[in-house]
C-alpha cells in the first residue's frame, strides 16, 4: 500500500456528505447554537448552504461551511 498523502483543498471544492457530524461556530443572528452538535442533512449548491440537523432532532438550519467545524 502506498503511504497516505495530506491535500490541501479550497473550501469550495469540498461538500460534505450527509450524515457528517459537526460543531456550530461563529454564529452572529443565533449565537445560541454556537458549541452545539449538528448532524449534515443536504447541501443547497446554489445557496452554497448546509442544511444541518440540531441535537434536538427538531431544529434545522442552513449554513455555511464557515459556521461547521468538523
Amino acid at each position: 500500500l502506498p503511504p497516505p498523502q495530506v491535500v490541501s483543498l479550497k473550501p469550495d471544492n469540498l461538500i460534505l456528505p450527509p450524515g457528517a457530524r459537526a460543531t456550530v461556530i461563529g454564529l452572529v443572528s443565533q449565537p445560541r447554537w454556537n458549541g452545539s452538535t449538528c448532524k449534515v442533512v443536504s447541501f443547497d449548491r446554489e445557496r452554497r448552504r448546509y442544511t444541518v440537523q440540531m441535537k434536538d432532532e427538531s431544529t434545522h438550519l442552513a449554513l455555511k461551511l464557515e459556521s461547521l467545524r468538523l
